[in-house]
């Protein structure tokens, strides 16, 4: 659920959405990458993505990133904060 600025996640911990970087998806887990740490939760991706405010797109079906931290999209891929390689599908292009 989303309360103003952050988000909790099922194992109760609060994660600040300014902080969140991107979301990806291992089997049944999700790793959140913030600026300060990584969180470790059970859950799917279709879940958290309704959950999350529209600065948040899916671009891959293992990953969420933070649109505002995009500095480069190339053919199969976007970098965010210009370091960062997230992979780019075709079917999740629309969203970028």
């Amino acid at each position: 659920m989303v309360i103003e600025d952050h988000t909790v996640l099922k194992n109760k911990a609060k994660v600040y959405l300014n902080e969140l970087i991107y979301i990806k998806a291992e089997d049944h887990y999700l790793l959140l990458f913030t600026s300060k740490k990584k969180e470790f939760v059970r859950g799917k991706i279709s879940e958290i993505i309704k959950e999350l405010p529209p600065n948040f797109v899916q671009t891959h079906r293992s990953y969420i990133v933070n649109k505002n931290l995009i500095t480069n999209i190339s053919f199969q891929s976007v970098v965010l904060n210009g370091k960062i390689e997230i992979p780019l599908s075709r079917n999740f292009k629309k969203n970028i």
